[in-house]
């Protein structure tokens, strides 16, 4: 291996510094990701933090609408990166904020909420296992009956967390051109929905590949406990179009944490659980298909897994862990088919209801 191939050239530092600019706060310096290539047909969209992103745009175009006033409370229900975006935002524009979350949030984190000058609400014990998210909604619905100030983001269902992501289709297009094969975890569908939908307004052909995992309501499967989280869902967000989708996987947690550490190892790429699920499908299709263009969506650092994914007597210590990965996915025709440890489906770009064959029985309602 010649080493000197792989440095990079003094005169790329030096155009750096010709473009290099200042920015006006912290949040804007980190807003939008930057993309790597992995090889010869395999990028990286790589976010220090993407939640960021439409916590900055809905608390925008909510204060240019009114509905956010100098006397607000911003609410929401978050497991992690979505609440620390809106810490982020809140402490540069001086409003309190208020976090419902569950035992996911770790403590560090909950300290950050706390000295960016939030307040955070942990339910516990759902009476149906992975049921947490329901527990949070009815936290923040109560609390939200009595403070008449409060401003309530909704994630999941505020299409202008789908609107966001449009200046990174935008990116994506003048970086890597058409007809590019994005791939991304699901959890809200914002980012997902949001990307694909602004590239295919100039390239149609581009397709959408959704990664969720067992146990999530999202494409199918029923609720239950997961193993593997910062994906999935146990309630349908609005914001999630089923009809961008073109194949959806669903990955194990063992698989996701494998795959976290060795971009680590092998590519210096320090990120959360939910890009290694990426990452685990993006390599085998662009393995797979070597004259397309695949791209996919890394959300977050791997700060947050330093004590969990990253650590050897964690995973060890874990009901899902095994030494073996999983080499290739299984088709299955319906969502209900899908087993552990890897399957998907050729969703089509159809509705959840065609897929399905059934109604949402109000999931959406």
């Amino acid at each position: 291996m010649n080493i000197n191939k792989k440095l990079i050239p003094m005169r790329l530092f030096k155009h750096e510094i010709e473009s290099y600019k200042h920015y006006k706060n912290y949040s804007d310096s980190i807003l939008l990701p930057n993309i790597i290539k992995i090889k010869s047909n395999l990028y990286i969209l790589l976010f220090k933090l993407m939640k960021l992103l439409p916590a900055k745009y809905i608390m925008t175009e909510a204060i240019k609408k009114g509905d956010i006033k100098e006397t607000s409370i911003i609410v929401d229900t978050s497991s992690g990166t979505f609440a620390l975006g809106i810490g982020i935002i809140c402490s540069e524009i001086g409003l309190p904020f208020k976090i419902f979350g569950d035992p996911v949030i770790d403590p560090i984190l909950i300290q950050r909420l706390e000295e960016l000058g939030g307040n955070v609400h942990i339910c516990k014990n759902p009476k149906n296992p992975g049921a947490y998210q329901k527990l949070r909604l009815e936290a923040l619905n109560n609390f939200i009956s009595k403070n008449k100030l409060s401003y309530w983001m909704k994630q999941y269902d505020n299409l202008d967390n789908l609107q966001s992501y449009h200046i990174v289709g935008d990116l994506i297009l003048h970086s890597l051109g058409s007809n590019i094969n994005i791939v991304g975890t699901v959890g809200s569908g914002g980012s997902t929905c949001g990307i694909i939908k602004s590239v295919r307004t100039k390239s149609p052909n581009s397709q959408l590949i959704g990664i969720d995992t067992f146990n999530s309501v999202l494409f199918g499967q029923p609720d239950g406990k997961r193993l593997l989280r910062g994906l999935g869902n146990s309630i349908m967000p609005k914001n999630l179009d089923h009809t961008c989708y073109n194949q959806i996987h669903w990955v194990s947690a063992n698989d996701a944490c494998y795959y976290t550490r060795w971009l680590f190892k092998n590519k210096s790429i320090f990120c959360g659980t939910t890009t290694g699920a990426a990452y685990q499908v993006a390599q085998y299709l662009a393995s797979k298909n070597k004259k397309e263009k695949y791209l996919f969506i890394a959300p977050d650092e791997g700060y947050r897994y330093l004590s969990t994914t990253y650590s050897n007597e964690w995973l060890i210590n874990q009901e899902f862990y095994t030494e073996k990965i999983t080499e290739e996915p299984i088709q299955v025709e319906t969502p209900i088919e899908a087993k552990e440890p890897w399957s998907f489906i050729y969703w089509n770009k159809r509705s959840y209801e065609q897929v399905l064959g059934r109604e949402f029985n109000d999931k959406k309602k």
